[in-house]
């Protein structure tokens, strides 16, 4: 509103001026152009009426550099533009407003001059030129508003990331709690476990059981899925393990019951495999079982083959097998066949029982 007053005072007192005597002293004014270095606008209104006739080109590039001035002086031309006799010049004017990139600047002065102009080119001209200024406005606003919900959403996620991984460092250090820290003595065996996961926390599993009479449990398994549930079944499954392996004599008997307490103690969308075996370094005899876990692998040093503890048509089937000193037992969880896809056949693991 404020513009809109200035633009109409600008008019009247134009108006004014032409009503006066003729006699407004061209020198005076020329004389004021002197002292100030800035031509008033009635000098400007008259070279772009001359130049709109003569050169149209030029007029607008005149006006466009008055335009990125600004000021009073823009003003005033605005308010001598608003005469009937300058509709070329008004074309003109529009017409280089409504092409300009920098229109917001001048906003009210455009608004105002909507609100006293006449003629329909010139009134559909500023429009246009107001309709930029709201669209680059409006996607301005969307932007900015899309830029502040990415950043929530960012937010959100890295708050998100920064819990899971808090999660998943505490389940590391649980897990790591869960594996043997010592390997009971056995006479006449060496053996030991490596445990490398993938991500920082998996789903294999291995322990080694200290039993009565000096025998040695002796566990592998594996957990489905990854991460922190993961961890907590091969939890549940260590404890049962260990908790029942020292007072049940037969592993058939003790598989059954494991399998009993996990599936208790687990949801219905998870699943284990679990190879167990009990060595007796009196006898060198090796009992095993196993529930639906890779088969582990004996090379035989006396005949040079080897052989696989496989388990058939039984559940929870308990089989025996004697060891010499040299034989060498291995067994792994399904992460090395997962690695390695030539596993899947077969080829892989008769190349490492040549080995």
């Amino acid at each position: 509103m404020a513009a809109l007053e200035r633009l109409r005072g600008a008019v009247r007192s134009t108006n004014a001026v032409s009503r006066s005597s003729t006699c407004w002293k061209t020198e005076e004014r020329h004389s004021n152009y002197a002292r100030s270095g800035i031509p008033p606008a009635e000098l400007v209104c008259e070279r772009l009426r001359r130049l709109a006739v003569e050169d149209p080109r030029e007029a607008r590039k005149t006006f466009l550099q008055l335009f990125n001035s600004g000021g009073s002086a823009l003003e005033r031309l605005l308010g001598q533009l608003s005469s009937p006799a300058d509709g070329r010049l008004r074309h003109l004017v529009a017409s280089a407003l409504r092409n300009n990139r920098d229109k917001e600047r001048l906003a009210p002065y455009l608004i105002a001059w909507h609100e006293i102009e006449t003629d329909e080119f010139a009134k559909r001209a500023i429009a246009s030129a107001l309709d930029g200024v709201k669209t680059v406005s409006a996607a301005q606003t969307a932007l900015a508003q899309e830029v502040a919900r990415l950043t929530t959403a960012i937010g959100r996620e890295m708050a998100q990331r920064e819990r899971l991984n808090r999660e998943l460092e505490i389940a590391r250090e649980l897990q790591e709690h869960l594996f043997p820290q010592r390997l009971p003595p056995v006479p006449g065996l060496d053996y030991c476990g490596q445990y490398r996961p993938a991500r920082e926390v998996g789903g294999d599993y291995y322990d080694f059981v200290e039993l009565p009479g000096g025998r040695l449990g002796i566990a592998v398994g594996d957990v489905s899925g990854k991460g922190v549930g993961a961890a907590l079944m091969v939890a549940s499954l260590e404890a049962s393990l260990r908790a029942l392996a020292s007072v049940v004599q037969d592993p058939a008997d003790l598989m059954g019951r494991v399998n009993s307490l996990v599936c208790q103690a687990s949801s219905s969308n998870r699943y284990a495999t679990l190879f167990y075996a009990e060595y007796d370094p009196a006898t060198r005899r090796l009992m095993y079982v196993n529930a639906g876990h890779n088969p582990p692998v004996v090379l035989r040093s006396s005949a040079g083959s080897c052989q696989v503890l496989r388990l058939r048509d039984e559940e929870w089937g308990r089989r025996e097998i004697d060891r010499t000193r040299q034989d060498v037992s291995w067994a792994s969880s399904s992460g090395r066949y997962e690695a390695d896809p030539g596993c899947r056949t077969g080829v892989r693991n008769r190349r490492f029982s040549a080995r």
